[in-house]
């Protein structure tokens, strides 16, 4: 099938399948900023944003390794499916063992049990999904989603509003969701026959994998202190309702996010085919310029409309997180496209270049946290995590065309950055006048993206590969 075809038949597959389950977490924002105080929702932020730290510690990313290598029909897919649940398994019983540390730590004192169930239901979750993607199962994977998106609905509603279980039952209905598609997982492939003894693998299969994985560890880090190190920071310099107020106003920003996340678990299976080859850098180069349009005009069009959104979305105290909305959103962008640019490393299986990129963005994230949230408040870790994710994108960007070189048009960028950054000052400003000046810079920006879009070539490419496709199967049948 032509890559672009492919693509494109993935991406909707992933839609269907993620698209509702991503959604509803956006959807279901107002119930939860109804029902739960900015002290409660901090205190679960505070644990998810623990597992997202001690999940690469504990798993050695192994969830990658096992995409990346079911792909390769090298490997013998049993055996990387094998090797990723006993990594799993292994991690939860050293997290296990550290419960002593929790006890020490105040913010984690009394939460562990949340906390191993998280880690071990969300880790299992992952590996048994991205073992799907990696066999090629991408319409099971699909199903999986819609299942996933009915229980966690049906469970918050029973939790919150029928059972009014509080904080409790918003933790449980997201860890029960996880436990439930996997055993469904396990019953479609049959996990029996899917995995094999661990003791009778050979030695170098561990070692290929873990030398593709264990650099992304310190990748995955730096981005845990890019994303999530803002949260600790306020809350030891603010307070815990502080960082549950900041962390809701990621939820606008979130829009971009589904819609990012399903696009790159499709486009993950397309980047690795025929690497290196100049059919892979023209391939490359026209997804990038598409992608990178369809972000920044979704980002100035939320930008526009965070305030209108926040006053629907964040009820109570949460309303006051709209302003840092409107920076994070850009500060998706250049994250967003910091992860697209990062499939040119894992595919290329040159992943320790994705440390260096997200280390830098990690120091600088680190020293203007602490500058400034003692300056501008919750602003000031918006603004931080703003600048260190272009940072990332930066180095990235002048890297990976370094290993493959994809054309990109810079000045069109450029003046989509600094026309969406008036945007963000001037709507801010909270000013009739001078949000009449941000839907003009609005304007600007969809046309100059618009106009990139066409020139990509993305589109000419579809219609020959569409219009390719019946001839190539009539010939078939001849």
């Amino acid at each position: 099938m032509n890559r672009y075809l492919k693509l494109l038949k993935n991406f909707f597959l992933m839609v269907i399948g993620q698209f509702s389950s991503k959604l509803l977490s956006f959807l279901l924002v107002p119930l939860y900023t109804y029902i739960l105080s900015t002290e409660e929702y901090g205190r679960f932020e505070l644990i998810t944003t623990t597992v997202t730290l001690l999940t690469p510690l504990l798993t050695l990313v192994i969830a990658e390794g096992v995409m990346r290598f079911c792909l390769d029909e090298k490997y013998d897919n049993r055996q990387v499916l094998t090797i990723g649940l006993v990594i799993v398994l292994c991690g939860s019983l050293l997290l296990f063992a550290l419960y002593p540390l929790t006890l020490v730590i105040e913010v984690l004192r009394g939460h562990f049990f949340w906390l191993f169930i998280f880690f071990f239901s969300s880790n299992l979750h992952t590996v048994m999904s991205q073992y799907l993607k990696g066999t090629g199962d991408v319409k099971f994977f699909t199903v999986c989603g819609v299942i996933s998106t009915a229980v966690t609905l049906g469970l918050n509603i029973l939790f919150l509003v029928v059972l009014d279980m509080g904080i409790v039952g918003y933790m449980a209905a997201y860890a029960i969701a996880h436990i439930v598609i996997v055993g469904v997982i396990c019953v479609k492939i049959n996990v029996i026959k899917s995995i094999t003894n661990p003791f009778k693998i050979e030695k170098s299969t561990y070692q290929e994998i873990l030398k593709y994985t264990c650099p992304m560890i310190p990748n995955s880090l730096s981005w845990w202190i890019n994303n999530s190190l803002d949260k600790y920071m306020i809350t030891w310099i603010i307070s815990t309702a502080a960082m549950g107020v900041y962390s809701v106003a990621y939820k606008i920003p979130s829009i971009i996010t589904i819609f990012v996340t399903l696009f790159m678990s499709a486009f993950q299976i397309s980047a690795v085919e025929n690497f290196g080859s100049d059919e892979s850098k023209q391939f490359f180069g026209r997804v990038y310029k598409s992608f990178s349009s369809f972000c920044l005009i979704v980002s100035s069009a939320l930008i526009l409309g965070a305030e209108l959104i926040a006053k629907i979305l964040y009820q109570k105290d949460f309303f006051a997180a709209w302003p840092m909305s409107c920076v994070l959103i850009f500060s998706v962008v250049f994250h967003s496209m910091s992860g697209c640019l990062g499939t040119v490393y894992t595919s290329a299986k040159r992943t320790k270049f994705l440390f260096y990129s997200t280390a830098i963005g990690a120091l600088i994230n680190i020293v203007l946290n602490f500058i400034l949230i003692h300056k501008m408040g919750i602003m000031g870790a918006a603004v931080a995590t703003l600048i260190s994710n272009v940072c990332v994108w930066v180095f990235r960007l002048i890297s990976a065309r370094k290993m493959l070189n994809f054309p990109i048009n810079m000045l069109t960028d450029i003046l989509s950055y600094v026309f969406i950054t008036v945007e963000i000052i001037l709507v801010v400003t909270d000013n009739l006048y001078a949000f009449l000046f941000a839907v003009l810079a609005f304007v600007v920006v969809c046309v100059i993206n618009i106009m990139q879009f066409v020139k990509s070539g993305m589109l000419s490419s579809l219609k020959l590969a569409i219009a390719k496709k019946p001839k190539t199967e009539e010939g078939t049948q001849d």
